[in-house]
C-alpha cells in the first residue's frame, strides 16, 4: 500500500541505504533532475518510520533522482530502463506474466509494419537478411530533371551516413515527407478502427455479432527510417470479449488477423491541402509494403513472443537522432548549427518551419514537432486491453523497492513532497 500527503512534513533523520539507491541510479543519468523536498516510507501497521530521506541534508539542499528520458541519444541509462520496461510489457501481453494470466500465449496474434510511401530515391543500405545489396543500380545510367544521378551501383554499409539522403534533393517531396509524419497518429487510429471490420468481413459476420464474440487489442512503436520517415511496428492479438484473460473462439486464427491487417493498412488515409498546388488536394496513406507475420510458440526458426517483444522494445529508444536530426526542439535555424545535423535532416526541419507559417497546417503543430520531422504522437501506445500498462510496469518496480526498504513485510505508507530545482549538473 502506497499512500502520498503533500502537507505532512517527517521528523525522521536520513536513511542512508534509501538515499544510496536514490543517488546510485541518478549518478549513472546523464541529465539527473534536482528535487528539494523529502519522503519517508513507514511501517503500514506500526507506523514506525522505515527509512527518510530530506533534501535540506544533503550537500547542495537537492536530491538528484534519474531523468526517465526515453531517448539514448539524451541519457543512456534512463533509455536502457524504459526500454527494459517495454519489453516487460509487450512479452507479457504475448506470454502471461503481470497480472496476465499466461493462458494469453495461446491467443492468435500476428506481427505488423506499417510503411511509408515514397517521396523521392534515397540511397540504400543492406537488405532485410543484413546481406549487403547494391544500392539501386541501373545499367542505363539515367539522370533526374535536375542533372543528377537517379541510380547508384554501390554498396552501402550500415552506419554509413549516406543511408537515407535523396539522391536529387531537389526532387526529394521533403513537404509531403513532413505531412505524413505529421499524420501518423490519425493514419494509425484509422487503421485500428478499420481492423475490426475487416476480421469481420473476412469471418463472414457482421460488426456487431463480432463484438459480442472478439476483442482485437494491439501495441506499437514508431520507428524512423534513414530516411526521416516514420514507420508502425505493432502486435496484434485476438481475444475474448473481456480481454487478455478470455479466450477468443476458435475461428479467430492468426491467418484471419493477417488477413484483417493487410485488408485494414490498405483502406486508412488523410486529405490535407496540397502544399504546392493552390485549390488541391494531398491524399495520404500507408506504403504498399505492409508487412504481417503470425507470432508463434516454441517453433524454432518464427517469431516468438520474445523475438517479438525485443523487435519491437530496441526501437523506443531510438528517435530523429538516428536519421540524422536532433533529440530537443530548437526554435530557428541558428540553433542548428549546434548539431550534426545531415543536409537531409536540415532540410525535413526547415520544410516543418516553412509549412507552420501556413493556417491550413497550424493543427498539426509542425514548428513545435520540427525536430522530429513533424511526428507529434506517442512513441509507443497500447490499447486499453493489452493487459499492462509501463505506469503499471513502474508502479511494479516501485512497490518492490518499497517493500524491501527496511523490515516492512511488504506493507508501507509513502509519504512525499517534492519541487522541481533544474535538471543536469548544478551551476558553477
Amino acid at each position: 500500500m502506497r499512500q502520498h500527503d503533500n502537507h505532512a512534513r517527517p521528523d525522521a533523520v536520513l536513511s542512508g541505504g534509501q538515499l544510496a539507491a536514490i543517488a546510485t541510479a541518478a549518478r549513472v543519468c546523464a541529465r539527473p533532475v534536482r528535487l528539494r523536498g523529502w519522503r519517508t516510507v513507514a511501517d503500514a501497521v506500526t507506523g514506525e518510520v522505515i527509512s527518510a530521506v530530506r533534501s535540506d541534508e544533503q550537500p547542495g539542499g537537492v536530491i538528484e533522482v534519474p531523468c526517465g528520458n526515453r531517448r539514448a541519444a539524451v541519457c543512456p541509462s534512463c533509455a536502457w530502463l524504459y526500454k527494459g520496461d517495454l519489453w516487460q510489457v509487450m512479452a507479457a501481453g504475448l506470454r502471461g506474466g503481470h497480472g496476465i494470466p499466461e493462458t494469453v500465449s495461446q491467443h492468435p496474434a500476428v506481427s505488423v509494419t506499417l510503411t511509408a510511401p515514397s517521396f523521392g530515391l534515397v540511397h540504400r543500405g543492406p537488405g532485410r537478411d543484413g546481406q549487403p545489396v547494391r544500392c539501386r543500380p541501373r545499367h542505363d545510367r539515367p539522370v533526374c530533371q535536375h542533372g543528377q544521378p537517379a541510380s547508384c551501383g554501390r554498396t552501402h554499409r550500415d552506419g554509413e551516413q549516406l543511408l537515407g539522403q535523396p539522391l536529387c534533393a531537389e526532387c526529394f517531396d521533403y513537404a509531403g515527407a513532413v505531412l505524413f509524419n505529421a499524420v501518423v497518429p490519425e493514419l494509425w487510429a484509422a487503421f485500428t478502427r478499420a481492423l475490426p471490420s475487416a476480421a469481420a468481413r473476412e469471418a463472414g459476420i457482421s460488426r456487431a455479432v463480432l463484438r459480442s464474440h472478439l476483442r482485437i487489442s494491439s501495441g506499437k512503436v514508431i520507428e524512423y527510417q534513414d530516411r526521416g520517415l516514420v514507420h508502425v511496428h505493432a502486435v496484434i492479438r485476438a481475444d475474448g470479449p473481456d480481454g487478455a484473460g478470455d479466450d477468443p473462439p476458435p475461428w479467430a486464427s492468426a491467418d484471419l488477423l493477417k488477413t484483417a491487417a493487410l485488408s485494414a493498412a490498405s483502406v486508412p488515409s488523410v486529405t490535407l491541402p496540397h502544399p504546392g498546388d493552390s485549390g488541391s488536394m494531398l491524399t495520404l496513406s500507408w506504403g504498399s509494403q505492409a508487412d504481417v507475420r503470425a507470432v508463434r510458440r516454441g517453433i524454432g526458426g518464427e517469431l516468438n513472443e520474445a523475438k517479438v517483444a525485443a523487435y519491437i522494445a530496441k526501437y523506443a529508444s531510438k528517435a530523429t537522432e538516428d536519421a540524422g536530426g536532433i533529440p530537443v526542439p530548437i526554435r530557428s535555424a541558428a540553433d542548428l548549427a549546434e548539431w550534426n545535423v545531415t543536409p537531409h535532416g536540415w532540410r525535413l526541419i526547415t520544410a516543418c518551419w516553412q509549412l507552420a507559417r501556413r493556417e491550413e497546417y497550424a493543427d498539426l503543430k509542425l514548428a513545435r514537432w520540427a525536430h522530429q520531422y513533424g511526428f507529434g504522437g506517442h512513441f509507443s501506445t497500447r490499447s486499453r486491453r493489452w493487459g499492462v500498462t509501463l505506469t503499471q510496469r513502474r508502479q511494479q518496480r516501485q512497490a518492490w523497492h518499497d517493500s524491501h526498504d527496511g523490515d516492512a513485510g511488504g506493507q508501507v505508507i509513502v509519504l512525499s513532497e517534492w519541487h522541481y530545482a533544474g535538471t543536469g549538473d548544478p551551476p558553477g
